[in-house]
């Protein structure tokens, strides 16, 4: 008797489902633009199918780059430098390098506070490392810092043996992006 009274329920719930659902109109307009919105076409050009496929950005920004020579061999040592640049005046930004376990710190600070930093000026943070291993580490960036309640952070990576392949591949698919991008329609 469960069983048949399970799926009774079931059906009535479908059925209550589809009624709801159902919108007799043939023209019908995007949910988010209301009923008064009159369906339309949008034809993106190149410009607005690559502006849309960067990473968001907040106020803060962090990068690092090689300062000097890059490490060839197990043992050479190598400069770093984070910067962090604000579009806004902050009290403080907190950053924090994460070094693997094959690089080694050798001069500076991976991990600290910056105060007072100041909208579009650059604020460096420089380490003296030595790579320890033949193969490419990964050395991670993170900056964070909050205004008016809201907290925002900003992430920057790079390749000890690899930054320089990375950076051109890179370079080499956004020019390919932007010659090749075929252009769109969305139907709403």
């Amino acid at each position: 008797m469960s069983g048949k009274f399970g799926t009774a329920l079931m059906f009535v719930g479908l059925m209550a489902l589809a009624w709801v659902s159902y919108e007799p109109s043939a023209t019908r307009s995007p949910a988010s633009l209301g009923p008064s919105v009159k369906a339309k076409s949008f034809a993106l050009s190149k410009g607005d199918v690559l502006k849309h496929t960067k990473k968001l950005r907040g106020p803060l920004s962090a990068k690092v780059a090689l300062r000097g020579a890059k490490p060839e061999e197990p043992g050479d040592t190598f400069v770093l430098v984070g910067e962090i640049l604000s579009e806004s005046n902050l009290s403080e930004v907190t950053y924090e390098f994460n070094l693997p376990a094959d690089v080694e710190l050798i001069n500076g600070v991976v991990k600290g506070k910056i105060q007072n930093i100041v909208a579009n000026e650059p604020r460096e943070i420089e380490l003296t490392l030595k790579q320890n291993a033949f193969d490419n580490k990964q050395i991670h960036l993170v900056a964070s810092g909050s205004k008016g309640g809201m907290i925002f952070a900003d992430s920057a990576q790079f390749n000890t043996l690899l930054e320089e392949q990375f950076r051109t591949s890179q370079k080499e698919l956004l020019e390919s992006t932007e010659q090749n991008a075929p252009r769109y329609k969305v139907f709403h």
